[in-house]
């Protein structure tokens, strides 16, 4: 259904009865309005189901809840009780709205980031996963600097919990001797990126204030993961995640690896 393609995950039974018992009293209410509007979501879910880019989906999420946020915010206190609207909500908080490229990042986009970055470090070869102290504060700086992003930014972060989804369902359809491939490119294209950014991580000071009860070669070895990880980080872009399913569908010989589909819920 949309609901779960915009909160990304299954509804719980209750929050389907509920919406059930008010399309029903809506219908009651307009027959004609409640079918127009099943018409248009119908529509919308097949436009995005045809859509053949990926990044192009996760954009589209993300400007379908900037609506649903900024028709919210105009109606402020007038707004009528909506079950759509409220587990909308429930499920994918926003944390950042931007209405000038009517993006939004939610709740949803911050799990999805740290998902994405996990996996492209398990796919890159390091014992490294992002912490919850780093979500937190990713999670603050997108709250307070969304907007003063550039386009292209902004952009990046709202589709990178669709590329989480996307390259770990490629991944598991991949044979072995596809995988090694896919992490042979991955790691080469990353090995370019950080020669050319010259990114240098500021905070190595405090890292090593901060583990002073571990042995110098154990802090070494943690500072040069941590080191990898904020190069990579610096080099991800929009170009980054087309090139990564440019390398999927390469090695698949076309762009079967992925497709959206209703859940089998």
């Amino acid at each position: 259904t949309l609901i779960e393609f915009l909160v990304e995950e299954q509804l719980t039974a209750s929050e389907v009865q509920r919406l059930r018992e008010q399309a029903i009293q809506e219908f009651n209410n307009n027959p004609a309005v409640m079918m127009q509007d099943v018409a248009s979501t119908q529509q919308a879910i097949e436009s995005i189901k045809a859509m053949q880019d990926a990044t192009q989906v996760g954009l589209t999420r993300q400007t379908l809840l900037a609506e649903l946020h900024k028709a919210s915010l105009l109606q402020g206190a007038n707004a009528p009780n909506s079950e759509f609207t409220n587990i909308i909500q429930a499920h994918a908080p926003v944390i950042a709205y931007d209405p000038q490229s009517n993006l939004v990042i939610t709740e949803k986009n911050i799990e999805g980031i740290a998902g994405y970055y996990n996996f492209m470090y398990q796919l890159y070869g390091y014992d490294y996963r992002v912490s919850t102290q780093e979500v937190q504060q990713f999670r603050q700086q997108m709250a307070a600097g969304f907007n003063s992003l550039p386009l292209d930014q902004k952009q990046m972060f709202c589709v990178m919990s669709t590329m989480n989804q996307v390259m770990r369902s490629a991944w598991a359809q991949m044979t072995i001797a596809e995988q090694q491939q896919y992490q042979q490119q991955l790691i080469a294209q990353a090995n370019g990126g950080m020669n050319n950014n010259g990114y240098q991580n500021n905070n190595t000071n405090n890292y090593n204030n901060n583990n002073s009860n571990k042995s110098l070669a154990d802090q070494q070895a943690e500072l040069r993961t941590k080191q990898m990880y904020y190069n990579i980080m610096n080099d991800m872009s929009m170009q980054s995640h087309v090139t990564s399913l440019n390398i999927i569908e390469n090695i698949g010989g076309s762009g079967n690896y992925w497709e959206i589909t209703n859940n089998p819920w």
